[in-house]
């Protein structure tokens, strides 16, 4: 990953981040593969038994 790419990268963190905590979305956070981050809007929590 390159300068540009990490900067990015933690640019969309932070503001996934203030999303987060304005209830805006469900949740952030990396992805399975390296370049991939991850968003969650309107997310419903599974339910365990």
């Amino acid at each position: 990953m390159n300068s540009t790419q990490a900067a990015l990268r933690d640019e969309i963190r932070e503001l996934a981040e203030e999303a987060f905590h304005q209830k805006l979305i469900s949740g952030h956070g990396d992805g399975e593969d390296m370049n991939e981050y991850q968003i969650v809007y309107q997310a419903n929590p599974g339910i365990s038994h």
